[in-house]
């Protein structure tokens, strides 16, 4: 153990676990040929905390704006068929803008994770959530309106699958279960 520093838990396995002074690790295993924890190590170890904690919130938040998004359009019924001179089936077609919005963010959620990572994609589609509703509440007309709802719908419907996954991902392997049911 020459060179390396165990942690100063007696619950930690010290072979398993150690860590060279110098942080170099190749392919899972240190300079010296023992193996490196992996970050499931890790967690595993560690269990739920503060982080997972802020995690959970975060993403709690979100779903919690998919439920309104879905809610939203129809508590605005009249008023959006007084301001924009809508039929039911007008109305029904505006409505429906939002929902083809959430499929193609659940779609593409994803993918766009996947790609520039769950980080980046969840501050980037609050911000497309935060942005076009902010000019649906201030739509001049009916197309600006749709439009906007749409992006809304695409913002909202990427960010459950994209807050979902960055929880589990950061969450012990027996409270993943748990966690994604909740």
């Amino acid at each position: 153990m020459d060179g390396f520093k165990s942690p100063a838990s007696p619950r930690w396995p010290t072979k398993a676990w150690a860590i060279p002074e110098d942080g170099q690790v190749f392919e899972g295993r240190t300079q010296s040929g023992t193996m490196a924890a992996s970050v499931e190590e890790h967690l595993n170890h560690s269990g739920l905390g503060q982080w997972q904690a802020s995690i959970f919130a975060m993403s709690s938040l979100m779903v919690a704006a998919d439920g309104m998004e879905m809610t939203v359009i129809s508590l605005l019924r009249g008023s959006l068929k007084r301001e924009f001179e809508l039929d039911d089936i007008g109305f029904s077609v505006l409505g429906s803008t939002v929902f083809v919005g959430l499929l193609g963010g659940n779609l593409i959620g994803g993918y766009l994770a996947d790609r520039f990572g769950r980080r980046i994609t969840m501050i980037s589609v609050a911000l497309v959530f935060c942005i076009f509703g902010i000019i649906s509440a201030l739509a001049p007309n009916l197309w600006v309106f749709a439009v906007a709802r749409f992006f809304t719908g695409l913002g909202v419907g990427s960010m459950v699958p994209v807050s979902d996954s960055h929880l589990l991902e950061w969450s012990p392997s027996k409270w993943r279960a748990k966690l994604a049911m909740t």
